[in-house]
């Protein structure tokens, strides 16, 4: 089975980036799970909630920015 998908470029390039990236962003949310599983199994340092949400956003944008999609969120 094959499957292809169509973009009107470069109307659609944006959408285009954000498919041909589908799999970073699988991987960015994999390694989300596993280190939130890892606080909340191993315990953590954090604070209050704020301290906890603000390593979750640097830890979420560092992944991103390694795998070079952090532009395609549109959020910088």
């Amino acid at each position: 089975m094959k499957a292809t998908l169509e973009f009107n470029l470069p109307e659609e390039y944006h959408e285009h980036l954000v498919a041909t990236h589908a799999s970073d962003f699988a991987a960015i949310i994999r390694e989300m799970e596993l280190k939130l599983r890892g606080w909340l199994n191993n315990g953590h340092q954090f604070k209050d909630a704020d301290e906890a949400l603000e390593k979750v956003r640097d830890f979420l944008w560092d992944e991103m920015d390694e795998r070079g999609v952090k532009s395609l969120v549109g959020l910088n």
